[in-house]
């Protein structure tokens, strides 16, 4: 796709003096109907207004919306938005971050997409670096209402709102009592969902609060006899079935330099059934690793909510949030095996459990097995949030002044039973105490207990922060109004600690990696922003930020202007240019040392080979390698260029529509470098260009590849673009209800990236992970204490393959389209309360199987739960 020049695009922005509105039918009725509208804040501006336009697109989710998908966390509703491009990050068992999900709108990831609590930062997510915010971490009973700022936002709220802002606004002026319960079970079995939640609040002369207590809990999702196919096994192509790592055990005749001397061979006792033949006397115990295990883990969250506000006089008011958190996450993950370890695992001859010991002829084996009954792991996250802000605002006809105080922590505590020492393990097996060719190892527990280990993880972030901002309408008269301005300043200090035990962190615990990260920065902030409206059709807002970060030590200045112009009474256009920006995190700047084991092609020998002998050469296969990987000090922040065009048409009375176009450019991108880029970038003659105290590779005497050490670098970056498309409709029945249309889309033009810096650029769009297009839309109807919605979800279709895999014609398995139809039905009554049934995925679709990958389905877009039915009942008093 031909880009835009940038400099035209400016000066056509601000000649041509486009603008924008965040429409809502809502709104635009009370607009209508009103004389005097109360002041509000705005999701991307700090400038209150007397109208409900704004110079942006923002979406809003109302309590209404939200309680109309049935969902019951937080996270599950904002992943169905379709301005996720390429999905969300959800909770799963067996991963390091099983108690974290987010959503990273654009495609960009949630790094780059700013989620926001009453419009403020929270301490980020303590188990995915220290980036991000984890949307489980906020109760979705207490919200309000949900802003989704479809456009880039640095110049307002600094750093990571590239992609966008998701501000989550929390009640604060309920009044009365309200209990609540839900129940939700999928017709496949598992996954059960439960909670309850009590509201209570009070409106008094000067005093007000509201008080919001939640508890929430789900059922696991595990493996074997659940109706998914992407949680059983396939014996027939291997899918969900290890080939060799059994607890029954494979192995094969080794001389003493450890080189085959004859073909792998299934333990004596390997179940038949399990017995996988690969053909030229390659024989081998396979195993169904995942029964039992679990996909989705079992969680419990418990929350409160409050909010007290005081009018300490007619000007003076103080208002103060406490949100407390407490969520546990349970997993039982597949069984360790002796593939974690880096060198291959041997058993001499006259070892009475060697399957060849007592035979004419007793052999040193090389063996594999699973350590079913010893190391079955069960993961524990226990997380907790605390999060408090007051603030005091001073309201004078002059203006108003605002001061805001902030502390917010979030930590996890992670233990996994059941790792195993390596060397220990060898040594037991060594002296007979266990036998890998027996489920259970017939070892005693005392034996067990000696080279078992538990592993231990602790992380937190920790957030405080100070504003004060001032904002005024002055008395300088323009064409359409008076002039508005907002000045203020910021400063946050954010500390994260990652540590583990010491056992893992030296390497010696088989299947254990990583390594600690702890780090502190401060950064202070001046911003100013002013709205000038020129002409009653025609307003203006321009922005700027400036942030000083003390690690890295570099400031970033980031300006915006917006404009929104009435071309006609049923039409109005927006337009605006934004610089945004994303500092590195500080497990990306500060992160230590973390050991893993990958495997890699060494592409420089492999392409010093003539092509005619590459096919069948050991250096041209896989190996696996020594990885080291720590942090980088010297990465530059991200920067970003960004412009958007839009209208809002009132195309009859009731009914609306928006159109928008975003265009994104990211520049000084943070990237990760796998050992298989180092490596790459070996063979290009490139890896002189970085920093050889991080980014080398280690080769022994006869040059074969031992080690790759590694970091994150700044490299150019994505573009995107793209359109989204809104209807709204709402039509008076009379006597016969009310009757409501929406459809909410988004079409992706352009993803421009590349892999590493000497990978070719490609756009991505249709490709893996990055549908064409998504879209929601749906009915509603209501008559007089009955409600109901309809609401079709659907994703298109996208190839399984990379442009580089096409490139190289590599096929995979592509993802058909995905579609859900929810539907729900309501009643209120005065005495009784309100009853809500319903159906998510009323059709019963899950995701296609796809055995290339491993969890068989992608779930960032797709799902396997199927069917869910629900109940909610509320009673108000």
């Amino acid at each position: 796709m031909k880009k835009f020049n940038k400099s035209v695009l400016k000066v056509a922005i601000t000649s041509a003096l486009l603008s924008s509105i965040n429409f809502s039918v809502n709104a635009a009725e009370e607009n209508a109907s009103s004389e005097e509208v109360e002041r509000i804040e705005v999701t991307g501006s700090r400038i209150q207004r007397t109208d409900m336009e704004s110079a942006l697109p923002v979406t809003t989710l109302t309590s209404a919306d939200i309680s109309a998908t049935g969902l019951t966390d937080l996270s599950a509703v904002i992943a169905q938005m379709p301005y996720n491009t390429q999905g969300s990050f959800v909770s799963a068992g067996g991963s390091s971050a099983q108690n974290h999900s987010s959503s990273g709108m654009r495609g960009l990831g949630s790094a780059r997409t700013l989620t926001l609590i009453n419009g403020r930062r929270i301490a980020p997510s303590a188990t995915f670096g220290g980036t991000s915010t984890n949307l489980n971490f906020v109760p979705i009973e207490a919200v309000e209402r949900i802003d989704i700022l479809r456009d880039g936002a640095s110049a307002i709220y600094g750093s990571d709102a590239i992609g966008g802002v998701i501000n989550i606004i929390l009640k604060k002026d309920f009044e009365g009592l309200l209990v609540k319960g839900s129940f939700a079970n999928p017709t496949r079995g598992q996954r059960d969902e439960a909670g309850v939640s009590l509201t209570f609040g009070s409106q008094g002369e000067r005093a007000r609060s509201t008080v919001v207590m939640e508890h929430k809990q789900w059922e696991g999702l595990a493996g074997g006899g659940s109706g998914r196919p992407q949680l059983e096994a396939d014996w027939e192509t291997g899918y969900n079935r290890s080939t060799i790592y059994s607890p029954y055990g494979t192995y094969r005749p080794v001389d003493d330099e450890g080189n085959a001397i004859g073909a792998r061979m299934p333990g004596p006792d390997c179940p038949a059934d399990m017995i996988v033949d690969r053909g030229e006397d390659d024989k081998r115990c396979g195993y169904n690793y995942l029964d039992g295990k679990d996909f989705l883990p079992d969680r419990k969250k418990d929350s409160i909510f409050g909010h007290l506000g005081y009018d300490i006089t007619d000007n003076l008011v103080w208002d103060s949030q406490v949100m407390v958190l407490f969520d546990s996450s349970e997993t039982a993950s597949t069984s360790i095996n002796t593939g974690f370890g880096n060198d291959p695992f041997y058993m001499e001859a006259d070892n009475p459990n060697n399957p060849t010991f007592g035979t004419a002829n007793p052999q040193r084996i090389e063996y594999w097995t699973r350590m079913v009954g010893a190391a079955d792991r069960e993961s524990t996250f226990d997380s907790n949030v605390l999060d408090f802000s007051t603030s005091l605002t001073y309201n004078t006809d002059m203006g108003s002044l605002k001061v805001d105080l902030q502390h917010s922590t979030q930590k996890v505590n992670i233990k996994t039973e059941h790792y195993v020492f390596e060397d220990k393990f060898r040594d037991a097996v060594n002296d007979g105490r266990w036998n890998p060719f027996v489920l259970g190892g017939n070892a005693s527990a005392e034996d067990m207990a000696l080279f078992q280990h538990t592993f231990t993880r602790e992380a937190e972030t920790v957030s405080k922060a100070a504003l004060i901002s001032w904002a005024s309408d002055t008395n300088l008269e323009l064409g359409g109004g008076t002039l508005a301005y907002s000045v203020g300043a910021e400063y946050r200090d954010d500390t994260f600690v990652d540590k583990m035990d010491r056992q893992t962190a030296n390497g010696d615990v088989l299947g254990a990696f990583g390594g600690d990260s702890a780090g502190e920065r401060s950064y202070k902030a001046a911003f100013a922003e002013m709205d000038l409206p020129v002409l009653e059709s025609l307003t203006l807002k321009v922005a700027t930020r400036y942030d000083q970060y003390s690690v890295p030590d570099k400031g970033k200045l980031s300006s915006a202007i917006n404009a929104r112009y009435q071309a006609l009474d049923s039409l109005v256009l927006r337009a605006s240019y934004g610089q945004g920006f994303r500092a590195p995190s500080l497990d990306d700047l500060l992160g230590d040392e973390a050991l893993s084991f990958n495997r890699v092609i060494d592409t420089t020998r492999c392409q010093a080979l003539p092509p005619a002998d590459r096919e069948d050469a050991d250096v041209c296969e896989p190996q696996q390698i020594e990885r080291r990987s720590a942090g980088n000090e010297g990465l530059n922040p991200e920067e970003s260029d960004q412009y958007s065009l839009g209208l809002v048409w009132d195309i009859v009375d009731g009914t609306s529509m928006t159109v928008d176009y975003y265009n994104i450019e990211i520049n000084e991108q943070v990237q990760f470098l796998s050992a298989q880029s180092v490596v790459d970038l070996e063979a290009a003659g490139l890896l002189s260009n970085f920093d050889p105290n991080r980014i080398n590779i280690t080769r022994d005497a006869d040059g074969t590849l031992t080690n790759v050490n590694t970091s994150s670098i700044n490299m150019a970056g994505i573009t995107t673009s793209g359109i989204d498309l809104s209807v709204k409709s709402r039509f008076d029945l009379g006597n016969y209800g009310e009757l409501r249309y929406s459809f909410e889309g988004s079409y992706t033009l352009e993803y421009e990236t590349q892999d590493t810096p000497t990978a070719p650029r490609f756009d991505e769009v249709g490709y893996q992970d990055t549908p064409e297009y998504r879209f929601n839309t749906g009915f509603g109807y209501s008559i007089g204490d009955f409600d109901a919605n309809l609401t079709y979800r659907y994703t298109a279709a996208f190839k399984g393959e990379s442009p580089e895999d096409e490139l190289a014609n590599i096929e995979r398995q592509d993802f058909s389209s995905w579609n859900t139809i929810d539907l729900s039905a309501s009643y209120t009554t005065d005495q009784y309360g309100k009853l809500t049934v319903g159906a998510r995925n009323l059709t019963d679709n899950i995701a296609d199987l796809n055995d290339e990958l491993r969890d068989g389905f992608n779930d960032a877009f797709h799902d396997i739960i199927g069917r869910v039915v629900y109940a909610n009942y509320s009673i108000a008093f």
